[in-house]
């Protein structure tokens, strides 16, 4: 089976998503969730600023799915703005279920993060 790849978008980041990160119900906290998309929007963010950067808000976060134990979880994001002390992403997260033929879009938001000094692109 093909991973989706949103266009436009990186792969950012994989991840598991293990027993530990999930509730009583086997579905991850969105928590974890929130803070793997925080990882997978800093990535691109700080490569692309060629400096160290910090979050400065989180907008239109919606979860569609729970994510599920056991479940391959991809991260995707785009820049979608960049001026001279910030930059804003649109990060998805995608899950691969062996039990569901297609990837399934977990969560979708914008990211932005305040580049931390003068040296940026």
């Amino acid at each position: 089976m093909e991973t989706y790849l949103p266009p436009n978008r990186q792969l950012s980041l994989k991840a598991i998503a293990l027993p530990h990160n999930h509730n009583v119900s086997k579905e991850a906290y969105n928590g974890w969730v929130l803070s793997q998309m925080h990882q997978a929007g800093r990535n691109i963010a700080a490569c692309k600023a060629s400096s160290d950067v910090n979050v400065l808000s989180v907008n239109d976060l919606v979860f569609y799915e729970p994510l599920l134990d056991g479940d391959e979880v991809s991260y995707y994001a785009e820049i979608i703005h960049k001026n001279h002390n910030s930059l804003t992403l649109h990060i998805e997260v995608w899950a691969h279920r062996t039990s569901h033929p297609n990837d399934i879009k977990i969560t979708d938001g914008s990211f932005i993060f305040g580049v931390n000094d003068n040296q940026h692109n």
